[in-house]
């Protein structure tokens, strides 16, 4: 029981105190590496060009606001529920799901610059 112990605790503070260099930020800058899976990704894409993007009204808060009369003093989309009355319907006939088939991205060059 001793030894274990003993070896248990000589383990324990070899493991603690492996790690005692604190690495400045320009350290780890230049240490670390990106995985391939992370440099070779198409990000941003949705943020501003996506299925929200489909109705010409509200932007991103579109699949939100549509479904609201009154957004209160928020700016961005305020008009989508109008919009979404005068050109798709009322929301609880023609809904975000319905509206976002409308989209098509046939025009998409994943590889263009």
């Amino acid at each position: 029981m001793r030894s274990t112990l003993f070896l248990f605790f000589a383990l324990w503070t070899q493991l603690s105190f492996a790690q005692q260099k604190d690495l400045s930020w320009q350290e780890l800058r230049n240490q670390y590496q990106f995985p391939t899976w992370y440099t070779e990704a198409r990000f941003g894409i949705w943020v501003h060009w996506g299925a929200q993007a489909q109705p010409d009204s509200g932007g991103g808060w579109y699949a939100r606001h549509m479904y609201m009369a009154n957004v209160g003093d928020e700016q961005w989309g305020k008009n989508a529920y109008q919009y979404q009355l005068n050109h798709y319907g009322h929301p609880s006939e023609a809904g975000f799901k319905e509206v976002i088939h409308a989209w098509k991205a046939d025009k998409l060059d994943t590889d263009a610059s």
